[in-house]
């Protein structure tokens, strides 16, 4: 859900910089993926260009959520995304 998602943002948002590799294996093991804590694995500036895709998808996630930690995540992804 997540990978289709992202790539549906992108394509609405006519993003021309684009992590276009997206997948499952990046994030953690396809096996196992409750063994360890997600780390995407990617170069350089490449995270960057996945902000503007991911918070779209996140906020739709997230709605009318009162996790605190939810909340604090679309925070800190919308604030690394404006600076």
């Amino acid at each position: 859900m997540l990978f289709s998602q992202v790539q549906v943002h992108y394509t609405q948002q006519q993003c021309k910089n684009r992590l276009t590799n997206l997948r499952l294996s990046m994030i953690c093991d396809p096996g196992k993926p409750w063994s360890k804590h997600p780390v995407l694995d990617c170069k350089g500036g490449e995270p960057r260009h996945l902000l503007p895709a991911v918070i779209p998808v996140l906020q739709s996630v997230f709605a009318g959520t009162t996790e605190r930690c939810e909340v604090e995540m679309l925070n800190a992804a919308t604030n690394l995304e404006s600076w």
